[in-house]
């Protein structure tokens, strides 16, 4: 659980700097993002107090050490960690990011909307099981994937959005065909695009049930009206804060 999970981010990061404490000390946490619906609550949670240990006890850490000690962690939360939501949290901007290589990015605040369709059924770690014999044995269906990944990273810089539009709703049909959009959510996004919006999944999604975490829109004033009459959901526009 979360109390667990930050005991353990304490003890794995004094161990690994031979830190001996002389004396207890006092943790506060507070944070407004809501658990296990895909919007890295647990990336975030690692990273901030990693940054705090350091910055208490005067600890400097190389990168890869800071995110390897943080995947670690978020291991024991999700069974296998990308790293990605730990890099997005670490430098406090985007990342295109690959296994092999990450590259910051700043972009112009679009209207994206974040809207919560509930708290998934299955955990992140079961869709990741259930995504992974699909990527694993479809090469075409992998690349397709990392195409569209990369036309979104084009268009951002580019401010182009009329791509955006295009590769945001090829990269849920993708999410669709690889079983972790739930039907109910589909109908949802359906009716996004049927307004000349378009949306996705943040994280995992759901292998069962018909809530699948967060959704992320783009969409403008007008299409947020009509959907507000048919969907009984909260539709909050997501603030831009670049790294000073």
């Amino acid at each position: 659980n979360a109390a667990e999970l930050i005991f353990y981010v304490v003890a794995n990061l004094f161990i690994n700097q031979k830190i001996n404490m002389t004396s207890g000390f006092t943790l506060s946490l507070d944070s407004s993002i809501p658990l296990g619906c895909g919007l890295g609550s647990s990336a975030a949670c690692i990273v901030s107090v990693m940054k705090a240990l350091c910055e208490q006890f005067e600890l400097s850490l190389e990168t890869d050490l800071f995110i390897a000690l943080a995947k670690q962690a978020e291991n024991l939360r999700h069974g296998y960690s990308s790293g990605l939501d730990l890099h997005v949290c670490y430098h406090e901007c985007g990342v295109l990011f690959s296994k092999t290589s990450q590259s910051l990015r700043q972009f112009r605040p679009f209207r994206f909307y974040a809207v919560n369709t509930g708290e998934p059924e299955a955990t992140t770690g079961e869709c990741v099981s259930q995504a992974r014999p699909h990527l694993e044995n479809n090469a075409s269906l992998l690349n397709a994937f990392k195409v569209t990944t990369l036309a979104i990273d084009r268009a951002l810089q580019e401010e182009d959005i009329a791509t955006l539009h295009a590769m945001i709703r090829q990269n849920h049909r993708l999410l669709v065909d690889i079983g972790v959009v739930p039907r109910h959510t589909q109908q949802f996004i359906e009716a996004i695009e049927a307004l000349d919006g378009c949306a996705k999944i943040c994280g995992a999604g759901s292998i069962r049930g018909d809530k699948a975490g967060y959704v992320m829109m783009l969409a403008d004033d007008l299409i947020i009206r009509e959907l507000q009459r048919d969907f009984d959901y909260h539709f909050e526009q997501l603030k831009y804060a670049p790294k000073q």
